[in-house]
């Protein structure tokens, strides 16, 4: 199945792929009828987006549209039941791809890639992790290498405090401080605290209290 058949797919329950939700604000308001706000030269007339909120069931309400945008994804902003996630479009066995197949494959898809070889399969971890805004974080004991094999896997934005939060065992309450190294750090063995915020491939080091 094709890119656009598999978006055309998803499209009609409600689910878009790679887009975000109209960047648009919509608040329903006792009376005054609806006032449209726009910060930006509008396509769509004013009366069609009032007749297409009555019939959505809006008598009142202040809308603020912030970006050019077609009815589809106005009526997109209007409901509820949208939901916007991110997606990778891979094509496997690439590895008996013909040359011709292989250069239209490339335009169309994220990534090709064969699971009989493994070529791709790590640029397809890197995309998952990329796409879905998560970070991992390599473990260190004091003396010893940083654990590469079993990361821990956190969101974009953690901190070191919510990296002990998902550590089993009282380690908020047990810990004294933190060394970083990577791109979260300044230098290497940064001392931290727990408001520390991390970054993919961070190395981190845990200072505990003994009890």
């Amino acid at each position: 199945m094709r890119e656009d058949e598999i978006k055309s797919e998803l499209y009609d329950p409600g689910i878009r792929i790679n887009t975000n939700p109209p960047n648009m604000k919509v608040e329903k308001k006792g009376k005054g009828g609806i006032n449209i706000s726009t910060t930006v030269d509008l396509d769509i007339e004013d009366e069609t987006i009032k007749q297409l909120m009555h019939q959505k069931g809006y008598t009142n309400a202040e809308v603020i549209i912030r970006e050019q945008m077609d009815l589809d994804r106005f009526i997109d902003g209007l409901m509820r039941n949208r939901k916007y996630v991110p997606a990778i479009t891979t094509v496997n066995k690439s590895d008996v791809l013909t040359e011709e197949q292989r250069k239209e494959y490339e335009e169309e898809y994220d990534l090709l890639m064969s699971a009989e070889t493994g070529k791709g399969l790590e640029q397809l971890k890197d995309q998952i992790f990329e796409g879905l805004s998560l970070i991992r974080i390599y473990m260190k004991e004091k003396g010893e290498d940083p654990d590469k094999k079993d990361p821990l896997i956190m969101t974009e934005g953690a901190t070191v405090g919510e990296a002990l939060d998902e550590l089993p065992g009282d380690m908020r309450d047990r810990f004294k401080d933190a060394k970083v190294t990577g791109e979260s750090s300044k230098f290497p063995n940064q001392k931290v605290g727990t408001e520390h915020e991390l970054a993919d491939e961070d190395i981190l080091q845990l200072n505990l209290r003994h009890v």
